[in-house]
């Protein structure tokens, strides 16, 4: 069955991801290999900090790959691998980034949420983006966003329209008031379609049928893009911003709404010029 638009279908993520983590944390060899890193790194006993560096390294470049969801005849598979598969084939999008590393914080005793931020100006209610925040002492959350160019740990989004946080141990959440970065117009598909679980799962938690991507979307996009893909993206997919953004989310540029014509094929320049030109004599007659 599809998923839901809007909220509804990041929320049902959301839970997808808090079951798998579930099952993570309690899994023996998701444990052996949280510690394993740590060891590795050779952090102290009751460095929380430096525990929580240590395994946002590991699942950071290059260790860790980042790749877009795969891509079929009618749009983009929102996928969720399993913890198990994300630490062998160390690849993944955001919302494996943030699965994971709740994962090995989580088993090692540390409590983390997520966090969803909307911060395309083409479609600010729609969250674009996750990640998750771990508790490093009582009641202080950093950020270990590392699903994005330019990651920083303890860098969380500083530029969105909307931002949600989502309790990892219940089905609570809070929002933030969002940042006006634009007031810039238009629609656009971003939502959740489907998603499938990549790997093997505790047998009690059930995946969406990936092959429920409706044709009326395909037939939307195609006929708005001409083609088949389009620039159909989920909430969970970065998305490339107008000239003058840096990454989504993330300082890097500012706002502007600048006519240019850079870029522009001197051919087409020529061909709109001499069109004002024959419009311009044609009014005078």
């Amino acid at each position: 069955m599809p998923l839901p638009r809007g909220d509804e279908g990041v929320a049902r993520t959301i839970r997808l991801i808090r079951d798998l983590m579930d099952a993570a944390v309690a899994d023996p060899q998701v444990n052996e290999a949280a510690i394993n890193i740590l060891r590795n790194a050779s952090v102290q006993n009751f460095d929380r900090e430096a525990k929580l560096r240590a395994l946002y390294e590991f699942v950071s470049w290059p260790n860790f790959l980042y790749v877009e969801d795969p891509v079929g005849p009618f749009g983009p598979k929102e996928t969720v691998r399993t913890v198990r598969t994300l630490l062998r084939v160390r690849a993944g999008d955001c919302d494996d980034y943030t699965l994971l590393l709740a994962s090995l914080a989580g088993t090692v005793g540390i409590a983390t949420r997520a966090v969803t931020v909307a911060a395309d100006p083409s479609a600010p209610n729609d969250f674009s983006h996750i990640y998750p925040e771990a508790e490093v002492s009582p009641g202080n959350w950093v950020a270990m966003d590392a699903a994005r160019p330019g990651a920083q740990y303890g860098l969380p989004a500083q530029r969105y329209f909307r931002k949600r946080i989502w309790s990892l141990t219940d089905s609570s959440y809070r929002d933030v008031a969002g940042q006006r970065i634009s007031s810039m117009r238009g629609e656009r598909i971003s939502n959740l379609s489907g998603y499938a679980v990549l790997g093997q799962p505790d047998p009690n938690v059930a995946a969406e049928d990936i092959s429920a991507v409706g044709q009326s979307v395909a037939n939307v996009i195609a006929a708005a893009k001409g083609s088949p893909y389009g620039s159909f993206v989920t909430p969970y997919t970065p998305v490339s911003p107008p000239a003058g953004y840096g990454a989504p989310g993330y300082p890097g540029g500012v706002p502007g709404a600048s006519l240019s014509l850079a870029g522009i094929s001197p051919v087409w320049i020529i061909i709109g010029v001499g069109a004002i030109a024959l419009a311009l004599r044609e009014t005078r007659r």
